[in-house]
């Protein structure tokens, strides 16, 4: 079952190029850069998003918190990406044209760039996601480099930490510092005890139904 994350990751890449392929080169890097800063923003705002709707439920169920990092994360990133599609629909009326080597290879490496793209950002989600520590019968352990060792996830997020603090750093308003995006590298673990918890939850209410 080791290989079913990496055969996960194919199918994302592969699929994203026979969709995209027919966008051309100037289409596709159009939906490369829309899906780049969707994902961006979700990194961003996921935390906020899932704070405020935490308190807009107040908490009727507990367990539906465990939800919310998920739910929060692909909300922003549907949003941003539909806004983004929308506004460079309207920017970019006219395919840019390109000679035809330059367009049949573009078109594929773009495409394939963006299924990278996606595979990276859906995996590092299914971190935070409401399942048992390591599900898909163990194929998805926070402690490996998954995905044939590409490690897609970490990759995602080291990209993301390294963007914190340079070009897209956020300042706490103190002495000009920055605030990291992960700062102690303790995402995957940090989210790993919390699918346990409620592992352990889930285990104890069937136990107490029974």
């Amino acid at each position: 079952m080791a290989i079913l994350m990496g055969a996960i990751v194919l199918v994302i890449v592969v699929m994203c190029v026979v969709f995209l392929r027919d966008e051309g080169f100037w289409g596709a890097a159009i939906v490369w850069v829309n899906t780049f800063f969707s994902a961006l923003l979700a990194i961003n705002f996921f935390e906020p998003l899932a704070k405020a709707l935490e308190t807009q439920t107040g908490g009727f169920v507990a367990s539906f918190t465990y939800f919310l990092d998920f739910l929060s994360l692909w909300i922003v990133f549907l949003a941003s990406y539909w806004i983004l599609r929308t506004v460079t629909g309207f920017l970019s009326r006219v395919r840019v044209r390109f000679r035809l080597p330059v367009e049949a290879a573009g078109k594929y490496l773009i495409s394939a760039l963006v299924g990278w793209e996606i595979a990276c950002f859906a995996m590092m989600t299914l971190h935070t996601a409401p399942l048992p520590r390591n599900f898909l019968k163990g194929a998805f352990q926070p402690e490996q480099r998954m995905a044939f060792g590409q490690a897609p996830d970490r990759k995602w997020l080291g990209f993301m930490q390294k963007l914190s603090l340079g070009p897209l750093s956020r300042s706490t308003g103190e002495g000009g510092s920055v605030e990291p995006f992960d700062p102690d590298g303790e995402f995957l673990m940090k989210y790993a005890a919390r699918r346990e918890a409620l592992e352990e939850e889930s285990s104890f209410r069937v136990k107490s139904s029974d």
